[in-house]
């Protein structure tokens, strides 16, 4: 992912872990939960080290074997300074998505996706990722 969590920063590629559950998935109409660990960015001299992001929305998705999707939530983030302190607090906003579940199996998928986050204090983060996605039932 692509990312910007502070509005001075310069953009930076960084690595990401997250996990994401769905409600409903198997309809067009779905609701989704997703919390993302950020590591710190590629940047020489970044101003913090690490961020997470936690998100919960609405989803509408497509009924074909491909299925592409638009996400719309609510996004909830902070990040920690190298002393491990919170360098922003309280950070709340709009996440979107867009993409589509390709399957690679019965129960497995990938999902190439775009992510956006529009923060309060002109935060934002977001960026392009391919996801892993295992279906329990």
């Amino acid at each position: 992912r692509t990312e910007d969590m502070h509005a001075t920063s310069v953009p930076a590629n960084r690595i990401h872990f997250g996990v994401e559950v769905c409600a409903l998935c198997e309809t067009r109409y779905a609701l989704f939960g997703e919390y993302d660990h950020w590591l710190a960015p590629t940047d020489p001299y970044p101003t913090y080290s690490s961020a997470d992001t936690l998100s919960a929305g609405f989803r509408i998705q497509g009924r074909d074997r491909v299925r592409p999707f638009a996400d719309i939530g609510f996004t909830f983030a902070h990040s920690r300074g190298r002393s491990g302190v919170a360098v922003t607090q309280g950070l709340y906003g709009v996440g979107l998505g867009f993409g589509a579940q390709v399957p690679i199996g019965e129960r497995k998928y990938l999902r190439p996706q775009l992510r956006i986050y529009a923060l309060t204090h002109a935060y934002r983060a977001g960026g392009l990722e391919v996801s892993f996605g295992w279906r329990f039932r």
